[in-house]
């Protein structure tokens, strides 16, 4: 559940551990989780092949999760900017380095931090460079939104506006939350008979109008089963994705935890603590009972004035702080 955004089909890039590709990130696809390792993944590249029996195929491997991060969303900057960070696509991969000076006809001079001497590419063989930490994008991708002028004075999601021109055209630059930026992994809450008050891990695809985006879900999938479900949703069912938690002690009886049931989470109480690292939960939504493992809950949060209130209730052998470590952090 912890890396629920790597789920079957998932385009996804993966850092090399070859030291001579140290920082080089390659695209591929998530095929399935591995069979021996829980943290691992089985990805076929798109750019990496293997020949077997004289014929080229695209190379599979298992992939510790820690090598792996969602591919970002496609961003339509042309211009950069010298000293700028990007990353620049070369030899089928996206290598980190920094602009030296912009060129004639949209190319630009860009030194290769791994390679040590500069190349040139051009503005589509370009991004900015982000990092992926903690579910989220660094720095975090703003949007270009046109607001008519009667717009600017209604209401709507708080944002910072700045000002761009592209082309002959004045654009209005809506810094949205970042949790809600395109790209972001969200989770989007439920008011279906039956699911009330569950929540879906989903992608933004894009924004559609003031408050409503499209999302992309990490689990849910269409009816035919060949793709993963993308609907329109409202700002107000939208939350940012937790940060992945692992907690290391039993959780007590009473906890308010959240568990992972049916592609969703669920908010439940815990009745009783059993044998096994298992548990017996309460949901109040539907009023059932269900006995689950450890490994299927999370303290429950809630999300409150743009920010995590955290409910964390758990036994600990220590009469210390509660061990609650961050899986992105060492």
């Amino acid at each position: 559940m912890a890396h629920q955004w790597f789920r079957e089909g998932a385009d996804v890039e993966i850092a090399s551990l070859l030291e001579c590709l140290e920082g080089v990130l390659f695209s591929g696809k998530v095929v399935a989780p591995s069979f021996d390792d829980a943290n691992k993944f089985v990805i076929e590249y798109e750019t990496l092949t293997t020949q077997e029996d004289g014929i080229s195929q695209p190379l599979m491997e298992d992939v510790s999760v820690g090598l792996l991060r969602p591919r970002p969303p496609t961003e339509a900057k042309l211009v950069f900017k010298s000293d700028e960070i990007v990353d620049a696509f070369f030899n089928g991969g996206w290598w980190n380095g920094v602009v030296v000076t912009p060129l004639n006809n949209s190319c630009y001079l860009v030194w290769l931090r791994r390679m040590g001497r500069n190349y040139q590419f051009r503005a589509s063989e370009l991004r900015v460079h982000r990092e992926w930490k903690m579910g989220a994008w660094f720095p975090p991708f703003d949007q270009l939104v046109k607001l008519e002028e009667d717009d600017v004075n209604a209401e709507m999601l708080p944002v910072r506006l700045g000002e761009v021109r592209v082309g002959q055209e004045l654009m209005k630059r809506a810094l949205l939350p970042e949790f809600i930026g395109r790209g972001a992994l969200v989770e989007v809450r439920s008011d279906e008979d039956g699911f009330q008050g569950s929540w879906y891990g989903a992608t933004i695809i894009e924004r559609i109008s003031r408050d409503k985006f499209i999302v992309e879900y990490l689990s849910l999938r269409t009816d035919d089963d060949k793709k993963y479900l993308r609907e329109e949703v409202d700002s107000f069912h939208i939350r940012p994705h937790p940060l992945d938690t692992l907690v290391v002690d039993a959780y007590k009886k009473n906890a308010r935890v959240d568990v992972f049931y049916n592609d969703g989470w669920w908010e439940g109480r815990i009745v009783k603590v059993l044998h096994g690292s298992r548990y017996r939960i309460y949901f109040w939504g539907t009023r059932d009972e269900m006995v689950l493992h450890h490994l299927d809950l999370r303290p429950h949060q809630d999300w409150v004035d743009g920010k995590w209130v955290h409910d964390f209730d758990v036994n600990s052998s220590r009469k210390t702080k509660k061990r609650i470590r961050f899986m992105d952090q060492p």
